[in-house]
């Protein structure tokens, strides 16, 4: 509310309408003391006319085009000849009107307390708080660095989550989840010779993945320099592809079809959230998109 109220300077905006009420009641004493339609006077129309400028000025500032259309107009109906006094009261009734309808027409979502840290800019939090800088950093250096192409899809996540638009939120963490997928396959030199890894299927992904997983637990111990480091290695391949086919299984495959169960609530997404959150924080301690890793590793 207070970002609101700063946004378009509400103090002002109020003055701006209490001038143009202040100017119209003026015109109905007049109307109502002297009766018959008298005409506007010069003093009067000059302090219409400041009137004007002022709320041009101001709605220019915040930027509302409506406002300052409707200003335009009256401006115009004012400046005809032998305006009287019932005219006026028309067009700053008329005025009034306009800039309150045009303020109608802007709508604001509010996003509850417990998602606004998942927006994609720094929120501001009472003194002696720790701040929030955003989903960027909830999701760490080290995600942004090994999957830049993400970072996109990551954004919309956050938006997503902070407008309540839940199964737009787990469709975009799938996004993330594919990236992390292919960075996968590429490290293993996935031999797809029809098309691109970007252009392959999850499913043709993921059998190959488990091929990996099966012939590296085929391998000789000795292939590695440290031989305790091939328990490592395949541990962790095991338990990204098994997280990867486990996405595709329960959220991605359903997104894709106008299904009952393809609909997710928020405490829903957020359990998909926290879980590709985690999942993709720990492929990027390994994973990168521009590079790979050694076919057998060498540090634990």
């Amino acid at each position: 509310m207070w970002d609101i109220m700063n946004l378009f300077d509400v103090c002002q905006l109020t003055h701006v309408l209490h001038r143009v009420t202040q100017c119209e009641a003026s015109f109905i004493a007049i109307k109502m003391n002297m009766g018959g339609q008298p005409l506007v006077e010069a003093g009067s129309s000059q302090k219409i006319t400041t009137v004007f400028d002022e709320a041009d000025t101001f709605f220019k500032i915040v930027g509302l085009r409506n406002c300052i259309r409707s200003v335009e107009i009256a401006r115009h109906s004012w400046n005809r000849t032998r305006l009287d006094v019932s005219a006026a009261c028309e067009i700053l009734h008329r005025l009034k009107g306009d800039i309150i309808e045009a303020l109608r027409g802007r709508h604001f979502l509010m996003v509850s307390e417990d998602r606004l840290h998942l927006l994609p800019h720094v929120i501001i939090t009472p003194l002696g708080e720790t701040p929030s800088l955003g989903i960027l950093e909830i999701m760490g250096a080290e995600v942004k660095a090994a999957f830049p192409s993400a970072m996109p899809d990551v954004l919309e996540v956050g938006n997503c989550l902070a407008a309540e638009c839940n199964t737009a939120a787990v469709f975009h963490l799938m996004r993330v989840a594919e990236v992390g997928l292919r960075a996968l396959a590429s490290d293993r030199n996935a031999p797809f010779k029809n098309k691109p890894i970007d252009q392959q299927e999850w499913g043709t992904i993921l059998v190959y993945l488990d091929s990996v997983v099966k012939d590296m637990r085929n391998e000789a111990k000795d292939k590695w320099e440290n031989p305790g480091v091939k328990d490592v290695q395949v541990r962790f391949y095991s338990e990204v592809t098994a997280e990867l086919r486990g996405f595709n299984e329960a959220w991605r495959r359903h997104l894709s079809h106008a299904r009952e169960d393809g609909i997710y609530d928020r405490d829903y997404a957020n359990s998909v959230f926290n879980h590709v959150t985690k999942f993709i924080k720990k492929l990027a301690t390994r994973i990168s998109e521009d590079s790979k890793t050694l076919e057998f590793w060498t540090t634990p």
